[in-house]
């Protein structure tokens, strides 16, 4: 399965979250925070999945700072979990 992390429409932390809300398995209490994607990515999606983050480089120019430390769990999870993969693509 893949998913899509639109960068184009994340103005915001809380656009992010919502679509991080959008991957299968998400619950409904999910956090919006980095602490809860990480539990989302190790405890509750089902590999295999890979999740695809677009215009990564409009969402760093947007989120700054914290578009890097997001990426930096989702390059984690990867790193931990088998069958989880991620992907930027930039325009």
């Amino acid at each position: 399965m893949e998913l899509i992390i639109n960068g184009d429409t994340i103005k915001s932390k809380a656009d992010f979250h919502e679509q991080i809300r959008l991957i299968p398995g998400v619950p409904h209490y999910y956090g919006n925070n980095l602490d809860a994607l990480n539990d989302v990515l190790r405890y509750f999606i089902e590999p295999p999945i890979k999740i695809i983050w677009t215009s990564y480089d409009v969402s760093k120019d947007t989120l700054g700072e914290y578009a890097d430390k997001a990426l930096s769990v989702f390059v984690d999870a990867v790193n931990d979990i088998e069958g989880l993969e991620f992907e930027i693509r930039n325009a």
